[in-house]
């Protein structure tokens, strides 16, 4: 039940977005428009959102499912972690990973893996206000990934929190948490890292703990 609310919810956020046009429209031209016209269109913008909800409430089952498809003997790990969302915030991250994962990550990764990976970018997002400010998309697309390309899949994510936590806890806007992360992070071993960039003509695919244990 959670997971479908929060599947509506997304999807009437997504609709919402369009149909603020027309209500605009309708705003702007109410005063040189007859009064049944205008209910018309305020009728209409109300029509065309429910349309909207359930359009995209299907495009979203159908991504899931398709996702279970591709999951095969791993399908019960996928359904499991949707399962274990507690909150519409969960459910929308849950949804957004595995409508996201690439096919080899739908049929390996465990349900434990891949929730643990949403409440901790949860829980760091609301660590700090300069953490809330970042918007929500921008959170979804950029944080909440677990991997980057086709890196080796580390559970890293408890591990850097408890390491780089405290140095940001202070910081006061995405800017200056971004300058310290940027100073620090190579010290998380000893020696420091040394960053060197990979010849233009190969991928660099370290993992996390592979760059860290080079």
């Amino acid at each position: 039940r959670r997971v479908h609310g929060a599947r509506l919810f997304a999807a009437c956020r997504a609709a919402a977005r369009l149909t603020i046009f027309f209500f605009k429209f309708r705003l702007l031209t109410s005063w040189q428009i007859h009064h049944n016209l205008q209910r018309m269109f305020y009728l209409t913008d109300m029509r065309l959102s429910v349309c909207l909800c359930f359009f995209f409430a299907s495009v979203i089952a159908y991504n899931l499912d398709r996702a279970l498809e591709i999951a095969g003997p791993n399908a019960p790990e996928i359904v499991r972690a949707r399962s274990l969302a507690v909150s519409d915030e969960e459910a929308e991250c849950l949804e957004f990973l595995i409508n996201n994962m690439p096919p080899n990550d739908l049929r390996n990764l465990t349900a434990g893996f891949i929730i643990t990976n949403v409440r901790l970018a949860l829980k760091a997002r609301y660590a700090n206000q300069w953490a809330l400010d970042v918007p929500w998309d921008i959170f979804l697309n950029n944080v909440l990934p677990y991997a980057n390309l086709a890196e080796n899949r580390d559970f890293w994510r408890r591990p850097f929190n408890l390491k780089f936590a405290p140095l940001v806890e202070n910081a006061k806007s995405i800017a200056e948490a971004t300058l310290i992360m940027n100073r620090e992070s190579w010290k998380i071993v000893d020696p420091p890292i040394i960053f060197v960039a990979a010849p233009p003509d190969e991928l660099n695919q370290y993992s996390p703990f592979e760059v860290m244990n080079a």
